[in-house]
């Protein structure tokens, strides 16, 4: 059966190349209890081995936190065989969408990534190859929409609104000195050069009136000749 993916493609090395010292995720372990979760990634694939081995499944990561600030990440699969379709229609629930009971459900598989909803967290141990033993998260149960308002994601909320705050010297840095520009320099007005219209009255101080030369009448010597 065909894989769809978002996740990126694994990178591979050949026998020559210096290996890099890649940690292997692990999970951080939260208490028990109610938490908010949120599809991170998928992956359309089937079971290849078990007695669902060739049964459709979805395996899916999701981020699941609380109000005090736990998050931690777990991974579920839904898969379409008939003993596993309650949990698949429990999660579609959980998510908002309208699955009424004795009612067949079409998933809208295509909008899971970003999926959000509540489910209840409990623990699970178990032995590893080495028989060690280990506990991690597990999911119990997906619960339906009650109102209750998905609480903003901590991780995300610092990320997108914390602002990054910069120094006077840090900003210059940055993005270079503030550019400056010549002064426009202007003539500057002399008392000898300037006569207001309307002269103030100072007291006994005289102002001198501005004086209007009438036109040269028609007829007068003081006409230019052409």
């Amino acid at each position: 059966m065909t894989q769809y993916s978002n996740q990126p493609a694994p990178q591979a090395f050949d026998w020559n190349s210096p290996l890099p010292d890649i940690q292997q995720t692990q999970s951080v372990l939260v208490p028990d209890g109610r938490y908010a979760f949120q599809v991170k990634s998928k992956n359309f694939t089937s079971w290849t081995s078990g007695k669902l081995a060739g049964f459709p499944k979805c395996e899916i990561t999701l981020t699941v936190w609380n109000e005090t600030g736990a998050e931690t990440e777990v991974k579920a699969n839904l898969t379409l065989a008939d003993s596993m379709i309650w949990m698949v229609r429990q999660f579609w629930r959980a998510c908002g969408e309208h699955v009424r009971p004795n009612e067949p459900f079409c998933p809208p598989w295509s909008t899971i990534l970003g999926r959000q909803g509540w489910l209840d967290l409990g623990h699970r141990s178990y032995k590893d190859k080495d028989n060690n033993e280990k506990t991690v998260n597990e999911i119990k149960k997906y619960l339906e929409p009650d109102g209750r308002p998905i609480p903003p994601l901590a991780s995300q909320y610092q990320q997108q609104y914390q602002q990054p705050q910069y120094t006077q010297q840090q900003a210059a840095n940055a993005f270079g000195p503030a550019p400056t520009y010549p002064q426009q320099q202007y003539p500057q007005q002399t008392n000898s050069q300037y006569v207001p219209a309307h002269p103030v009255d100072d007291g006994d101080v005289p102002r001198q009136q501005p004086q209007y030369q009438q036109p040269p009448q028609a007829g007068s010597d003081n006409l230019l000749p052409f």
